[in-house]
């Protein structure tokens, strides 16, 4: 150990360019993360991937420029119908025992009950029963949703970000429906949302699902009445290069996970702005 103690304290305070000299080998110029001359090279590191949507973006955005900003009025599951006024219907509403029967049903619902409580009358069967009617406004214009609550507020939100990441001036027609409907008739609802619309937006872009799975797209200039654009979307986006990973019998490709309810969405709007920059 005595022995071994000097070449210890000389190895210990070799500075460490003398010990990139060792066994002939130059310094590293580049620091201690460079390559030494003679060695084999790495690759680097690839540039991070182009938004293949940007020239479609691009694109939309200067067209829609050009045309002057328009606000657009977005209808999502629901259509501008010809109706030009609001109907009603009747509707009366049996509970009984707790449970609600509707309309058609109400009449089946007294008749059976009746039946089982004239049977049971020796048993002193008790039915409690309360018949409601009322009368409500038709929506015309909405349409069913394509998935679930919360997919489909994904896919509204998936749509809306990708316009208004793109400029567009979104308006909310909930909000302009209730502030337009201040001291007016509301008797008319599609009254109501003409003059809202008119005010307040200069374009709708209407975006209704399909029976076949897809999105019908409509596009409507208010002051003109002329159909600005019409497409469908399937909704799904275009497939991406996937990376290499490793596999059972070396590296494959990764499979490109499905599509969620946002991106569905954000791909509806693709289609909508490729539809809208052609016009």
């Amino acid at each position: 150990m005595r022995a071994l103690l000097p070449v210890l304290l000389v190895t210990a305070v070799t500075t460490p360019a003398a010990a990139q000299w060792r066994q002939g080998q130059q310094p590293m110029a580049g620091g201690p993360g460079a390559m030494r001359p003679g060695q084999p090279m790495t690759m680097d590191a690839p540039p991070p991937a182009a938004d293949p949507d940007r020239a479609t973006i691009d694109r939309f955005a200067a067209a829609y420029g050009r045309a002057g900003r328009p606000r657009v009025a977005l209808l999502w599951n629901r259509e501008l119908t010809a109706e030009v006024e609001t109907g009603r219907e009747d509707v009366s509403t049996l509970t009984v025992d707790g449970r609600s029967s509707a309309n058609g049903e109400v009449r089946e619902t007294l008749r059976r009950r009746g039946s089982l409580t004239t049977a049971n009358a020796d048993a002193d069967h008790h039915v409690e029963a309360e018949l409601r009617s009322t009368t409500r406004a038709l929506d015309s214009g909405a349409r069913a949703a394509a998935a679930d609550e919360g997919a489909d507020f994904d896919m509204e939100r998936g749509l809306a970000d990708a316009l208004s990441g793109a400029g567009v001036r979104l308006i909310d027609r909930t909000a302009i429906l209730r502030t337009g409907a201040l001291g007016a008739d509301t008797t008319n609802v599609q009254a109501i949302e003409t003059r809202a619309l008119l005010g307040k937006a200069e374009w709708t872009l209407e975006v209704v699902a399909m029976n076949d799975g897809r999105w019908r797209i409509v596009a409507r200039d208010l002051a003109s009445g002329q159909v600005v654009a019409r497409a469908v979307s399937a909704g799904r986006p275009t497939p991406r290069a996937m990376p290499w990973v490793a596999g059972e019998h070396g590296f494959v490709r990764a499979t490109a996970p499905d599509a969620g309810p946002y991106a569905v969405g954000r791909q509806i709007a693709l289609d909508a702005m490729k539809a809208l920059a052609r016009r």
